[in-house]
Order: C-alpha cells, then sequence, then structure tokens
C-alpha cells in the first residue's frame, strides 16, 4: 500500500517495524517514520499528519526522488536480471 498510495501523490506516515524500518526496502524520508512503541507515539503522529496537512507541498516534495526510485524499479529489475544471467 505505501507504494501505490506514494505514487498517486500520497505522503506516507509509517512505522518502524518490518520492512518499513531501513532505508533500502523504504526509503523514505526518517521524519516520516515514527516508532510505534515510543512514549508520545499517538501525539507525534498527530502532530506530523497536522504539518503534512498544513504544508502539504513541501511535504509532498520531500517523496519525489521515492517516486522516481518506484517508477524506475522495473527498469532497475530488468537491468538486473539481465547483469546477472549475461554474466554466466
Amino acid at each position: 500500500m505505501p507504494r501505490e498510495a506514494a505514487m498517486h501523490g500520497c505522503c506516507l506516515i509509517t512505522g518502524k517495524l518490518g520492512s518499513a524500518g531501513n532505508a533500502i526496502d523504504l526509503p523514505i524520508p526518517p521524519l516520516y517514520k515514527l516508532d510505534s512503541n515510543a512514549n508520545g507515539f499517538i501525539e507525534d503522529f498527530g502532530v506530523l499528519a497536522k504539518d503534512v496537512m498544513d504544508k502539504f507541498a513541501g511535504h509532498h516534495a520531500a517523496f519525489t526522488s521515492y517516486r522516481k526510485w518506484l517508477q524506475d524499479e522495473p527498469k532497475i529489475f530488468k537491468q538486473q536480471i539481465a547483469d546477472y544471467f549475461c554474466k554466466y
């Protein structure tokens, strides 16, 4: 769902558990990854969500590189396959 949401222009706010916890699987700015086990998580989420709504254009721009990365994924994947099989 994060991929589809980002490609449709949404700003993501996610946790740090699972694949979202690293910058390889979900390469978005750390600001948008909250620790759901932290004290104040609910408040932190509320503050960030309000800021995203109030200053959407700036937050939207923060996801430009992620959207570009998603758009390039099929091309990168095909190149990785070609690189792997062409070596042998």
